[in-house]
């Protein structure tokens, strides 16, 4: 059976903290690398190459790290990604010859999928939390208000000196690589959510993960289709910067003030949604949310005043935060819980690819001004995410074999 809810509790606070630790680490980094590249004089070419180099090996080791996810220990799986992770981040701020580079972003690459495929199955065992339904939904806010913080400390640290590092931006990479490695301390801590006879009896009676992806595979396949869709969805998101600014003719100082008070706005909507709606990864809510995007974002390409376009950009990009964690809980409820991490990798494979193609087809819109077009396949593609989130199966049948044993007692 499951431990006590105490412990449970004292876990998921620590898993908390890491993943807040992890999370600001990784503000840091996405705020000044791309910047500390140019101060070194690589090439956008190159950039575009490193980032690249690690989104392909995401892709490709997505499903390897889920199969990896569901056959070792969860505690030690996260200690050894979380620093790797850390060190390769420091590997990335003091090495600057380029075949390095491309190997660390591919390692780097690899280590982050396994931290993402073991999030959801790791929160899913906390089933003793009756009165928090939404816990993928409040890790989500945890990240996004904690990658907030490590934007602001970023900015800080830009301008703080080291005196044993002379490259500008170099500091704060380094202060980001100790962040992330530190990230694995309160992991030390853990203990496991179920009790050790029944992790035994998990281990002897464990069906291979081929069966129970077969078993599963219809409502794998359709929720990878889900995901594949709200991938290429948010297909404007990642340049929130370049839209305001080429629409609107705002300043940099206009626009990263506006940028700020979007991220902000978006980290406290999510944390109000975890907390607010009751069951928010039930099919009807989903379906709900799914269909409060289309409506909002047909409205945004009605109208084009500033402020509005501001506050309905807001609360898309909060209900996509909140959907895409809502459908991976909904998700990980309805297939067996041997193979959570396989599907979480399949999953994320999905989500990679559309999101690749959507970043790629989205820079060219942008650059050419296609607001209006970007906005329509936006739509399109939620409403095929809506198709397959209706013909999905809502069986909960997600169980682990504790439950069999539980139910011979």
């Amino acid at each position: 059976m499951l431990n006590s809810y105490a412990v449970q509790k004292k876990n998921y606070f620590l898993f908390s903290i890491s993943f807040a630790f992890r999370n600001i680490a990784i503000g840091i980094f996405f705020l000044v690398f791309n910047i500390y590249m140019i101060e070194l004089e690589f090439s956008s070419e190159f950039l575009g190459l490193f980032l690249a180099a690690g989104n392909i090996s995401m892709c490709v080791g997505s499903i390897p790290a889920g199969i990896l996810v569901d056959k070792i220990n969860k505690k030690t799986l996260l200690i050894v990604s979380t620093i790797t992770a850390g060190f390769l981040f420091l590997l990335q701020s003091i090495i600057v010859d380029k075949q390095l580079l491309i190997l660390i972003s591919i390692l780097y690459g690899c280590s982050f999928i396994t931290l993402m495929n073991i999030t959801g199955p790791y929160i899913m065992e906390f089933k003793e939390f009756e009165k928090e339904k939404n816990l993928l939904i409040s890790n989500r806010a945890i990240a996004l208000i904690s990658m907030t913080v490590g934007s602001l400390l970023g900015g800080y640290l830009s301008n703080v000196k080291i005196y044993f590092v002379h490259q500008e931006y170099r500091s704060a990479l380094i202060v980001s690589a100790i962040i992330y490695m530190l990230a694995a301390m309160p992991l030390a801590f853990l203990k496991d959510n179920y009790k050790t006879e029944d992790i035994d009896y998990i281990t002897k009676k464990q069906k291979s993960n081929t069966t129970l992806v077969k078993k599963n595979l219809k409502n794998i396949i359709i929720f990878s289709s889900v995901f594949f869709s709200i991938g290429f969805a948010i297909l404007l998101l990642p340049f929130t910067n370049l839209y305001f600014k080429n629409r609107f003719n705002l300043s940099i100082t206009t626009l990263s003030y506006l940028l700020a008070v979007i991220q902000v706005s978006i980290s406290l909507c999510v944390y109000a949604m975890s907390k607010l709606i009751k069951n928010i990864s039930s099919k009807k809510n989903i379906i709900c949310l799914c269909l409060s995007v289309i409506i909002l974002t047909i409205i945004l390409l009605l109208v084009s005043n500033l402020i509005i376009q501001v506050i309905l950009f807001i609360f898309i990009s909060s209900l996509f935060n909140v959907i895409s964690s809502a459908f991976l809980n909904y998700s990980l409820e309805n297939i067996d819980g041997e193979i959570m991490g396989t599907t979480t990798g399949i999953i994320n494979t999905a989500y990679n690819m559309s999101e690749s193609i959507g970043i790629f087809t989205a820079s060219i819109l942008v650059g050419g001004y296609h607001f209006n077009f970007i906005f329509i396949l936006s739509i399109v593609s939620m409403i095929i995410a809506l198709f397959f989130i209706f013909i999905s199966n809502n069986n909960k049948i997600s169980r682990s074999n504790i439950d069999d044993k539980n139910e011979l007692l």
